[in-house]
């Protein structure tokens, strides 16, 4: 009977040992299957991730190659380009470069990622197939930026000597201008003076000969008379003279019909040029001398 109860004793701990034994292996085949299927999930959402962030830089790229193809159409363009689109390409140009160089960094950061990863996992080999179609993408995109960008120096030379030009131009129309202004101005210049015998001879406009002991001297006009102390008018603006004394007498020939004296015929007030061609005509300088 005792050896009954101990040889069921026995029995019974075999059974609960094999029990517990069976127990924590698959345990741990659970705990191993749960570590693969967590690896295996993170490694699936690493992979998306970088498909994600890949397919974003070649949306990035394929910008850039929209917005290249515009500014490549302005600089196709026949003549030289305004110096403002100039300016506004620039800027752009340098927007692209920059872009470009933080997609290079990108994908070089992830190819390092990937280099830590198993070769042979299939996800690792089309990411890197990927990375490396969108590196010649980039290269591409740099060389074309590159070309443009020597083309835009190029048009800002053009730019620069086509600014100089019309600046010579512009001074050069400027000085004809003045020249014109000038020689116009000259066209219609005229001087008079209007003074008594004294202060005519003092300011070197006439001289008198002849005469005995005083009486019967003509007067005459000066040869080399001081225009600079006569007055200087422009005849397209001018076609009244003031007039001081009593009694006048006009010592530059003027045509009679071309004038006429106005006020009170004993004291005149002012002389009125009704033809200003024929008044000026035969002389340019108008001598009045008053009493």
């Amino acid at each position: 009977m005792k050896r009954n109860i101990i040889l069921t004793i026995c029995i019974l701990t075999l059974i609960g040992t094999s029990c517990t034994s069976k127990k924590e292996t698959e345990l741990r085949e659970q705990h191993l299957k749960d570590s693969f299927n967590t690896l295996l999930t993170a490694k699936t959402q690493e992979a998306e991730t970088m498909a994600a962030q890949l397919n974003d830089i070649d949306n990035n790229l394929m910008q850039i190659t929209s917005q290249y193809a515009e500014l490549r159409q302005i600089t196709n363009q026949d003549g030289n380009i305004a110096e403002d689109k100039v300016k506004h390409i620039g800027i752009q140009i340098n927007a692209m470069a920059e872009l470009l160089q933080k997609e290079k960094q990108r994908l070089s950061s992830m190819r390092a990622q990937i280099a830590k990863q198993k070769k042979n996992d299939a996800n690792t080999t089309e990411l890197e197939k990927k990375i490396t179609e969108l590196n010649a993408k980039i290269t591409t995109e740099e060389n074309q930026i590159a070309s443009l960008t020597q083309e835009l120096k190029d048009k800002n030379i053009k730019i620069d000597n086509l600014s100089n030009q019309v600046t010579k131009l512009q001074e050069e129309s400027k000085k004809n201008k003045a020249e014109i202004s000038k020689l116009e101005d000259e066209r219609y210049t005229a001087y008079f003076y209007v003074g008594t015998k004294k202060e005519l001879k003092a300011a070197g406009l006439i001289n008198e000969k002849g005469g005995f002991i005083g009486i019967g001297k003509t007067i005459t006009m000066a040869k080399n008379s001081n225009v600079s102390a006569m007055q200087k008018i422009d005849i397209r603006n001018v076609n009244e003279i003031p007039l001081t004394g009593a009694k006048i007498e006009i010592l530059t020939p003027h045509p009679l019909s071309s004038y006429a004296l106005q006020g009170s015929s004993t004291k005149p007030s002012s002389l009125l040029i009704t033809s200003v061609s024929d008044f000026w005509q035969v002389s340019r300088c108008l001598v009045i001398m008053v009493k």
